[in-house]
């Protein structure tokens, strides 16, 4: 994949608008409509579709934009110091952002325009001759897009009560007056794309090192897992119904053997186990600058604080490090979780980072830093720009969420291996309980340990139905303004309402 989002698509896939057919036109000028001539023109379209996830090749934008938005609003996540200086980053974090938020804005055009390209390739490649391109080739291109037109729609569904949901590219002006979905339509749409999506995709075990990092079936499997995973916490008198088919999908990842969990938990974040046998989807960024390609942001700088170096954006929140914290030193060696060091600096004589201990960084000035996606060694910090990547969907996600899936099912006995699978690479010993509510409170607590500044624990407590008592009870500044009906969802951007006729 590092090499396919190199290619940059030529700007005539951008949305192109009618005009006048009296205009006149040079016969050898590409547009969207004549772009689409080979193999190679449906695999650039495609490196465009990817470029567009998590806001990646914006570069202020993937921290100030993805960042912001999938953490800030978290009961353990809150703004550094720097963050301060931001108003609209504020507004994210204490509740009070409107219809006009920037970040907002960017997040909600950013994954659009992915939605977009996706279209363009699903019609335009899938509408390819067999002189053109082979129909495995085409079958495969049609169907990573239908697997990212899903990814995109997933994150708006997230983010949004209601979105607008667009399968076909837009061509003209008209094309942009379009009403909101239903929440369930859209649900639909972005189950049925995964389907569609699996049966053309690659197995993991048949990428080659070249294409690491394209959506592959097993990828599929598990996105489609989550997706009806969050359907079931949402669509209640049909939860069951969902959490069988969750568990179907999560189980056809776990049944096929070709993942594992990272030994090394920190190595997922420090650019030395990337793309690891943990991996199902991640986004690869890299130091490369070929063809004038910058997929890298100094996104270490971002998160550190400044006695790392960094700029101080994002911390940990009390709550975050009690929890962490919660169960005691009851780990090999009479250590915390492993998972507790390999995320956060925290007053701990073993807590610490490229050889300095917590109390040589910080004396006095107590704080609960992130070392999460901080690189390997020191030097690499004052590097500039950060190639590590970035998780999307690991193995750890996929067996927390068959357990889940397998506990509401009343099926909890099965649940708890596969939890004791994700607390064992921690070294901490097997849970304990085995009654259905102590194993959902320990799939909240491994939760939280894993996915801490991975954009994940909004959305889980807004599925449990915990996200009001916990914006509430969080201690967190700001989270007081938290309004159930209010803020679970943000505003439709004021500038689509502005140029979208059908809103």
């Amino acid at each position: 994949m590092k090499k396919l989002i190199y290619i940059f698509i030529l700007a005539a896939l951008l949305t192109a608008c009618s005009k006048d057919f009296l205009e006149q036109k040079s016969p050898d000028q590409l547009t969207s409509q004549n772009f689409w001539r080979n193999k190679s023109d449906a695999e650039a379209g495609l490196a465009a579709v990817y470029a567009q996830i998590e806001y990646t090749i914006s570069y202020w934008g993937y921290a100030e934009v993805k960042y912001v938005i999938d953490t800030y609003r978290s009961d353990l996540c809150e703004p550094g110091a720097d963050a301060a200086n931001y108003p609209d980053w504020m507004q994210i974090s204490t509740f009070s952002n409107t219809s006009s938020n920037t970040q907002c804005s960017e997040y909600w055009r950013s994954n659009y325009r992915g939605i977009n390209y996706a279209n363009q390739v699903i019609e335009k490649v899938g509408g390819m001759s067999a002189e053109q391109i082979t129909e495995a080739d085409k079958n495969q291109i049609v169907a990573e897009a239908e697997f990212l037109r899903a990814f995109f729609n997933f994150k708006l569904i997230c983010n949004w009560e209601k979105i607008i949901l667009r399968v076909h590219s837009i061509n003209s002006e008209s094309d942009l007056d379009q009403g909101l979905a239903e929440r369930i339509a859209v649900w639909d749409q972005i189950v049925s794309d995964f389907e569609a999506a699996i049966p053309s995709l690659p197995s993991k075990s048949e990428l080659s090192n070249d294409n690491v990092g394209r959506a592959t079936k097993e990828a599929a499997y598990g996105m489609l897992g989550k997706v009806l995973l969050y359907r079931a916490g949402e669509e209640t008198a049909k939860a069951e119904e969902y959490y069988q088919k969750a568990a179907d999908a999560l189980w056809q990842v776990i049944d096929g053997g070709l993942y594992s969990l990272q030994n090394n938990f920190r190595s997922l974040f420090d650019g030395t186990g990337q793309n690891s046998n943990e991996s199902l989807f991640e986004i690869q960024f890299a130091a490369s600058e070929d063809n004038g390609v910058y997929y890298k942001f100094p996104k270490q700088y971002w998160i550190a604080v400044s006695e790392l170096g960094g700029w101080d954006e994002i911390r940990g929140t009390d709550y975050l490090l009690q929890q962490m914290k919660s169960e005691g030193q009851i780990a090999t060696g009479g250590m915390f979780d492993d998972r507790l060091y390999s995320s956060l600096l925290f007053d701990d004589p073993n807590s610490g980072i490229w050889g300095y201990a917590y109390d040589d960084l910080f004396g006095t000035d107590r704080k609960i830093a992130f070392t999460k996606y901080l690189p390997a060694t020191e030097d690499e910090m004052f590097q500039w720009e950060s190639p590590i990547n970035e998780h999307l969907l690991r193995y750890a996600d996929v067996l927390l969420m068959y357990a889940e899936a397998l506990n509401e099912l009343n099926r909890t006995a099965e649940a708890i291996p596969y939890i004791n699978q994700v607390r064992t690479r921690a070294h901490m010993p097997a849970m304990t309980g085995s009654g259905k509510t102590e194993v959902k409170n320990q799939i909240i607590h491994e939760r939280i340990m894993e996915f801490a500044m991975e954009g994940q624990r909004f959305f889980d407590l807004r599925r449990w139905g915990l996200l009001e008592d916990r914006m509430h009870n969080s201690g967190k500044p700001g989270a007081s303004n938290f309004n159930l009906n209010s803020h679970s969802f943000f505003p439709i951007p004021e500038s689509e309402s502005n140029s979208n006729g059908g809103l």
